[in-house]
């Protein structure tokens, strides 16, 4: 995009997270980071390392989920996802990674429940619309 190059941000996520280790946004932001420059191997590691060390943030789980989507390995995102929907039932982020992980698989009505629910839940989220919307098509 026209924003600061993504090698950029991640050295200055870094050293976020150096100053503030207890600081879980830091740490997703990173895997983020790395994930959208395809360096999977060290996102992974990260994401593993920031949901063990923040087990009760739900950013960090729909991280992992992202990375392991991002690597194709949808049972196991999946799983990161259906396990944070149960403990975040109120998280739109982890409802529509679990669609899309269903959608990927080609288990389109079960996408098609999972955004509905979403969609249903919250009423205003775009992404949820436009998920139920691609697998209905």
């Amino acid at each position: 995009g026209n924003g600061i190059p993504l090698e950029q941000a991640l050295e200055w996520v870094r050293l976020a997270r150096s100053a503030e280790p207890a600081n879980p946004f830091p740490w997703t932001i990173q895997v983020d980071i790395l994930r959208r420059l395809r360096r999977h191997a060290e996102a992974l590691s990260l994401a593993v390392e920031a949901v063990s060390r923040f087990p009760d943030e739900v950013v960090a789980r729909n991280g992992l989920g992202e990375v392991l989507k991002a690597q194709k390995r949808l049972d196991e995102a999946e799983q990161v996802y259906r396990e944070t929907v149960e403990s975040f039932p109120e998280n739109a982020v982890a409802r529509c990674g679990l669609g899309e992980v269903l959608k990927a698989q080609k288990r389109l009505d079960e996408a098609e429940q999972v955004y509905r629910e979403a969609v249903a839940r919250f009423r205003n989220s775009v992404v949820a619309r436009n998920g139920w919307g691609e697998v209905l098509k």
